[in-house]
């Protein structure tokens, strides 16, 4: 059962809705939490402490511009068990800001390890980013909290707005670091375009795109 009421979109026992403001710290919790395994911050820092004060501080940054996009959340029991940022095209306008603050606010209190890694990988992803069509989305982050994994709670945020962006008849671009994330991509259309090592031993980022109007095999 699916239905709308106002900004709400109710599915069976999910809510999905645009995030708000009041959605911050949550959102920053839920964004540690999903990637706090994840080969690229376990590279950038492999200290577990300094990971976990990475991730909040790196969410806390990058999550003050999202609210710029288009920042969609599932709620389960008024609980956000999931988010997935989708950047519109640019259409040759200026970008949206990203973020608000400095770097160093990131990085203060970690060693310079953590941050020199994670300035080779932000030259990575932006060159990636750089191949992005103009008229392209493209998918930011998506977040699952662990304890909700494994439902396709995942799939449902991606598929809901892959339709509308099908309707638009528009493409869709995507960057990841976790080689499994290939497959599930792959299932809604996703293609590998390019795969650039970010250092000697480390990760992997994988560039992906999705034609307009590709369906999924889900």
């Amino acid at each position: 059962m699916s239905m709308r009421i106002g900004e709400l979109h109710i599915m069976g026992n999910l809510e999905f809705r645009l995030m708000e403001k009041e959605d911050f710290g949550a959102i920053v919790t839920l964004m540690a939490g999903t990637f706090f395994h994840s080969a690229l911050y376990t590279w950038a820092a492999p200290d577990e402490e300094e990971r976990r004060r990475l991730l909040n501080a790196m969410f806390h940054h990058r999550a003050q511009g999202w609210l710029a996009y288009q920042t969609e959340l599932v709620l389960e029991a008024g609980v956000i068990v999931g988010s997935a940022t989708w950047i519109p095209p640019k259409n040759g306008e200026e970008e949206p800001v990203k973020n608000t603050g400095s770097m160093d606010d990131v990085f203060k209190g970690l060693s310079p390890g953590v941050a020199e890694r994670w300035m080779v990988f932000q030259a990575i992803i932006e060159a990636q980013e750089k191949s992005i069509p103009p008229l392209a989305w493209e998918l930011a982050p998506i977040a699952i909290a662990p304890e909700a994994q494994g439902r396709k709670i995942g799939s449902k945020l991606i598929a809901k707005k892959l339709e509308e962006i099908d309707q638009a008849g528009l493409p869709c671009f995507l960057a990841t670091q976790d080689r499994i994330n290939l497959e599930i991509y792959g299932r809604f259309g996703f293609k590998k375009t390019d795969e650039i090592p970010i250092a000697p031993g480390g990760p992997i980022s994988y560039g992906m795109f999705r034609a307009a109007g590709v369906p999924d095999s889900l």
